[in-house]
């Protein structure tokens, strides 16, 4: 197997290792792929958890909360509701400037059923 487009260093590697493990480069490359994947999931699940609150509050509110910030973007931390604006951009940043970088559950009430994750932005970004 050749892996086209990968440096010949990091397929050599990759050849190394496979061969010291005593399978072939195609399942040593199929393992490393499911082992990069599911790190990633688990990072993703992790950078979530801090937010799983606010969703689960939002889920028991839904209707509630779309009936009065129809149209809004809005910001959701310890169980409310602390800004509602216009665009993803504006809610971030009055967010972040009344709780600083906390994580904070934005959801996108402007299209039905629509909802987006934002971490706080960093310091200076818009």
């Amino acid at each position: 197997m050749h892996l086209r487009g990968i440096p010949a260093e990091i397929e050599r590697l990759a050849k190394a290792e496979a061969a010291r493990r005593g399978i072939t480069l195609s399942e040593f490359m199929s393992q490393a792929i499911v082992l990069a994947t599911r790190a990633y999931e688990s990072d993703a699940e992790r950078r979530l958890a801090p937010l799983a609150a606010e969703r689960a509050w939002y889920d028991g509110q839904r209707e509630e909360v779309g009936r009065e910030y129809d149209g809004k973007v809005i910001a959701i931390l310890d169980r409310g509701v602390i800004y509602a604006g216009d665009t993803l951009v504006d809610v971030a940043n009055e967010a972040r400037a009344r709780v600083g970088d906390r994580p904070i559950y934005v959801v996108n009430l402007t299209a039905p059923r629509k909802r987006s994750f934002a971490p706080s932005p960093a310091r200076g970004v818009a």
